[in-house]
């Protein structure tokens, strides 16, 4: 079950990636060769704070509920 689920967060890390390249795209925002090393790396660092924003907003909406641990006596 743990690797089923695994591969669906794959799926969904790898759909969000490809959806904010695609913004970005659109926007006329992706690396070209005109670009330095120091601003591609930049934009790199800029998809991976997207992705984890996108993933962070989307990811509870997709995932079913955790059921709560009951509270643990201590003995």
């Amino acid at each position: 079950e743990r690797q089923r689920l695994l591969g669906r967060a794959q799926a969904l890390t790898e759909h969000v990636r490809e959806a904010v390249v695609d913004d970005l795209s659109e926007g006329g925002l992706v690396p070209d060769e005109d670009w330095s090393d120091r601003m591609r790396r930049e934009w790199e660092e800029s998809l991976d704070n997207r992705i984890d924003y996108r993933i962070e907003r989307t990811a509870p909406a997709l995932l079913p509920m955790r059921k709560k641990n009951p509270p643990q006596s201590e003995d």
